[in-house]
């Protein structure tokens, strides 16, 4: 007679890694693979009966893995040597063919198990890539959005969690100084397993990854590593895009204040040398003792100083103007006024003779709620403009209007009109219409002071091409209502 295994032994050799449920499972569907194959003996005579017991192995192999599958082919073996073999209610085997098919029978059970074991871990792993590339999509999908870099990191916050499967991590990036400083991170940071990965934008280290809690990890060996380092290459791309875009941003602010700068000298080297020239001119002629100067030619002189001083004082208020909107000191001071008053000014003053300036206002506008020196240098900025580049004998019409709560002015003119293509770009500083900058000299400051000083009031300011040829500016500022609506007598 053979002795057989001691089946504790058998049970020590169980893999400790076997789920709980894994191992009830084994022992529930042996004996009820043992109690079928007793009563099916019992009411038929039907061979190889012990294949229940390959079902039972493949089932668990299948649903719980390797551990449960071996532990339930030993105790099939075991079971089926007790009950079924003679002499039964022993592990001894009279029979030695007997042991033969015992032997056949573990050993199947367990090469089953193994691989149906093998298969599900397969599965397993190829739904866990599945679901790590999902999640490196999305995460990519997160880190590429535009905005700011924290913005990006806060929203991939929780899928670089879930992607990572540590107990916390932080981004490092280098600060003002030079030293890697936190820029984001997420959970748990005070931990002895620690896994830093670096990020890389080609040969250059842009910062530090760094894991806490990494001893799962470590235990799984290197078949994390490229889930991390992929995690770690997409976070090395948002940084190093974000780089970029503040060093074009960088970039195009100082080709802008290039481009200022070369405007500003431009404008200003043609706009105060023109006066001061003429101005120089005028005096040195005054102080010249050897020329008697009549009346008539030193007034002449004196007026064309006035002129030139009032033109310098013009150009270097719109300057000073222009700085106060960039710099966001223009604020209102609101008072009601009678909109036909502010408007009636600035064409007096501008027109004089009223040759030129046409006024078309309702008798019903109402009062307004609006700073008046502000308002009356809007338009007078519009009017100047209108009157410089439309032709001597076309009229400058300027309408008033109270529309939808608002004081709507439009200014009209019947010049060349503005491209469709730079129509926005006119009420840029210091920029002029190429088909313009030939017809009248200028600064390219008016508009931009009337566009700012609008919007500092609550406005707008916008442009349209006339029909019939032309353009029509129209200012836009919000009409206050419900404390002095009556109409302007």
């Amino acid at each position: 007679m053979v002795a057989m295994r001691d089946p504790r032994r058998l049970l020590r050799e169980v893999p400790r890694t076997a789920t709980s449920a894994g191992l009830i499972s084994a022992v529930l569907g042996v004996a009820v693979a043992t109690a079928l194959i007793g009563w099916l003996r019992g009411h038929a005579d039907i061979p190889n009966l012990s294949m229940l017991y390959l079902l039972v192995v493949l089932g668990l192999a299948s649903a719980f893995g390797r551990a449960p599958a071996v532990l339930a082919a030993g105790l099939a073996f075991l079971a089926f040597n007790f009950f079924f073999v003679e002499p039964v209610h022993t592990f001894h085997v009279a029979n030695p063919q007997e042991v033969l098919a015992l032997g056949v029978l573990l050993l199947t059970a367990v090469v089953t198990g193994q691989l149906a074991a093998a298969l599900r871990a397969r599965a397993r792993e190829a739904e866990a890539r599945e679901h790590d590339v999902a999640t490196l999509y999305e995460l990519s999908q997160l880190l590429g959005r535009e905005g700011p870099l924290d913005q990006r990191l806060a929203l991939a916050d929780r899928r670089l969690a879930a992607l990572l499967g540590v107990a916390g991590w932080e981004v490092l990036l280098p600060d003002g100084d030079g030293r890697l400083a936190v820029r984001a991170a997420h959970g748990a940071h005070e931990q002895n397993d620690v896994l830093c990965l670096p990020l890389l934008a080609g040969e250059r280290r842009l910062g530090v990854l760094r894991l806490v809690g990494w001893a799962r990890q470590r235990s799984e060996g290197e078949r994390e590593l490229p889930r991390l380092q992929a995690a770690a290459g997409l976070l090395a791309q948002a940084v190093e895009r974000d780089r970029l875009a503040r060093e074009a941003t960088d970039a195009e602010v100082l080709r802008r204040a290039d481009q200022t700068k070369s405007a500003l000298l431009s404008s200003v080297s043609h706009d105060l040398r023109t006066p001061l020239a003429s101005i120089k001119a005028s005096a040195t002629s005054l102080l010249n003792e050897e020329v008697d100067w009549g009346r008539a030619a030193r007034r002449e002189l004196l007026l064309a100083i006035d002129e030139e001083a009032d033109r310098l004082t013009r150009f270097v208020s719109r300057l000073l103007d222009l700085s106060r909107v960039e710099a966001g000191a223009a604020q209102p001071l609101k008072e009601w006024h009678a909109v036909a008053e502010i408007l009636h000014g600035v064409a007096e003053r501008l027109d004089s003779r009223g040759a030129r300036v046409h006024l078309d206002l309702p008798d019903d506008l109402p009062l307004a709620s609006v700073d008046y020196v502000m308002v009356q240098q809007i338009v007078a900025n519009l009017v100047e403009n209108a009157l410089k580049y439309s032709p001597m004998e076309a009229p400058v019409e300027v309408r008033a209007r109270a529309l939808d709560g608002q004081l709507v002015i439009d200014v009209a003119d019947r010049g060349a009109g503005g491209p469709p293509t730079e129509r926005e770009r006119i009420f840029e500083k210091f920029y002029r219409a190429r088909e313009r900058a030939t017809q009248a000299p200028g600064t390219g400051i008016g508009l931009a002071v009337a566009r700012g000083l609008a919007q500092a009031h609550g406005g707008e300011l916008s442009y349209a091409p006339r029909p019939g040829g032309g353009s029509v500016f129209s200012v836009r500022l919000p009409l206050e209502t419900g404390v002095r609506e009556h109409a302007v007598p």
